[in-house]
């Protein structure tokens, strides 16, 4: 299984403990890592984000629904 991290639970010294013996244990894989680490890079997140609220303002036909279109003239307005 390929990880990117360890995490523990319970913020104790035992617990800490583990996770370090778990983490020595582990190989982790630099390409697996960066591919990853790519999904949360700043320009990734705002096409992820423009194409959300383009999906959700135009719907399935393109325009804005009436209801969208409303809400977009009271708060110009």
């Amino acid at each position: 299984m390929k990880s990117t991290a360890i995490f523990f639970e319970h913020q104790t010294v035992e617990s800490l403990k583990e996770a370090i013996l778990l983490f020595e244990q582990l190989e982790f894989d630099p390409t697996f890592i960066s591919a990853h680490a790519h999904g949360f890079d700043e320009n990734h997140f705002i096409e992820k984000i423009r194409a959300f609220v383009s999906e959700k303002y135009t719907g399935s036909t393109g325009e804005p629904s009436l209801k969208e279109a409303k809400k977009v003239e009271k708060v110009g307005v």
